[in-house]
């Protein structure tokens, strides 16, 4: 687990590498940034300005 520091939302955004997976096709980029956008500020306003990201990419090879 690493702790990062509090970025704005189009900041955080550019950084991820990861894709997202849908698993209905007929979601919108604009509903699914709307969605993702809301739970980002969510978890700011939980972690008091902190987000904790976990790396669990090595429990999918399982």
């Amino acid at each position: 687990m690493m702790e990062i520091e509090s970025t704005d939302f189009d900041t955080w955004l550019q950084g991820q590498t990861v894709p997202i997976e849908v698993d209905c096709g007929c979601v919108t980029t604009e509903v699914l940034l709307h969605w993702v956008k809301k739970a980002y500020n969510d978890g700011l306003q939980a972690g008091a300005g902190k987000a904790e990201v976990v790396d669990v990419s090595h429990d999918e090879a399982q």
